[in-house]
C-alpha cells in the first residue's frame, strides 16, 4: 500500500509514504509555462503527473487537500487553483478508488498547526529527517507529506 498525500497548487507537491508510513518520494508538482494575454503563467503537468505516480498505483490511497478560495483572493489565483486541484483529482480518482479530500482546517488540527508553514516544515522535518526539505519554500513539500502521514495515521484506505 501506498499513502500519497498532495498538495494542490502550481506550488504544490506531493509526497508518497509505504504502508508502514517510511518516506518513498516527494516531489514538487510538474508544471508548464502558457502566455496569458501578455503574462505567463505556470500550470500542472497532467501527463508528467500521473507519470510521477505510476509506479505508486497499486494499492494506492490518495490524501488530496481539498482547496476553496479565501476571501479577497485575487480571480486568478482562485481559477489557477481550481484548475490544479480539477487536475489532481481526476488524476487521483483515475488511479485508485480510495481518495480522500481533507480540509486544511481537520489536518492542520490533528498536528495542532495553525497557518505558519514554518511550523509544518518543522514537524515534517521531525517525523522524515531524510526527506528533502531544506529550503523555506518546502512547505509545500512539508504539507504533503503531513497529508500522507495523516492517512498512514488514520489508517484510511483500509476496509
Amino acid at each position: 500500500m501506498y499513502y500519497i498525500g498532495i498538495d494542490p497548487g502550481t506550488t504544490g507537491a506531493a509526497a508518497i509514504l509505504d504502508g508502514e508510513g517510511a518516506l518513498v518520494r516527494v516531489f514538487d508538482l510538474p508544471t508548464y509555462e502558457v502566455k496569458v494575454s501578455s503574462k505567463v503563467r505556470r500550470v500542472l503537468d497532467p501527463p508528467i503527473t500521473k507519470r510521477l505516480l505510476d509506479p505508486y498505483q497499486e494499492n494506492a490511497v490518495f490524501i488530496v487537500e481539498k482547496v476553496a478560495s479565501r476571501p479577497m483572493q485575487a480571480v486568478q489565483s482562485i481559477f489557477s487553483l481550481g484548475d490544479t486541484f480539477g487536475v489532481l483529482r481526476a488524476i487521483s480518482e483515475i488511479m485508485s478508488p480510495d481518495v480522500f479530500y481533507i480540509t486544511p482546517q481537520k489536518w492542520k488540527k490533528y498536528y495542532q498547526l495553525g497557518s505558519a508553514k514554518d511550523k509544518s516544515l518543522e514537524i515534517a522535518r521531525d517525523l522524515y529527517p531524510d526527506a528533502p526539505l531544506t529550503r523555506k519554500k518546502d512547505h509545500n513539500r512539508a504539507e504533503a507529506l503531513l497529508l500522507a502521514h495523516y492517512g498512514y495515521l488514520n489508517n484510511l484506505g483500509d476496509d
